[in-house]
């Protein structure tokens, strides 16, 4: 339940764009978050290589050493994929299966979205006009 702004409780159909919302900003962290820690392992493959590099004895070539450890580093797609599969899906249908923390808003906005339509479709039912011929 929410509160409108003169105080009456919010309908619960109001929240349907408030749960697409929540959804689209939870897409969005998930990117940035599969992104700033990409970001921290290439960091530290960098530092690895170019720690080995000197320990051999050659000059450290920082530029080398940040490709290398960007094509080591675990790609962005492998790292979003588990992280969408982990927070931004539906259950499957397997009985062990977990609910997601996305799982509940999916729901309600999945009921919310059909009762809108619903009401559209009984308010636009007695606005067209009939015509029966005899």
């Amino acid at each position: 339940m929410g509160i409108r702004k003169d105080g009456g409780w919010m309908d619960v159909l109001d929240y349907t764009p408030i749960y697409s919302a929540v959804i689209k900003i939870a897409r969005a962290m998930v990117v940035y978050q599969s992104y700033v820690e990409r970001q921290a392992e290439v960091a530290r493959l960098k530092q690895a290589k170019m720690d080995e590099q000197q320990r051999e004895g050659g000059s450290s070539d920082e530029r080398e050493a940040q490709e290398e450890a960007e094509e080591e580093a675990t790609s962005m797609f492998r790292i979003v994929r588990k992280k969408v599969q982990r927070f931004m899906t539906v259950t499957s249908g397997n009985a062990r299966a977990e609910p997601t923390p996305m799982d509940w808003i999916y729901e309600a906005r999945t009921d919310q979205s059909r009762r809108r339509k619903r009401q559209l479709q009984e308010l636009t039912s007695w606005l067209k006009p009939t015509v029966t011929t005899e």
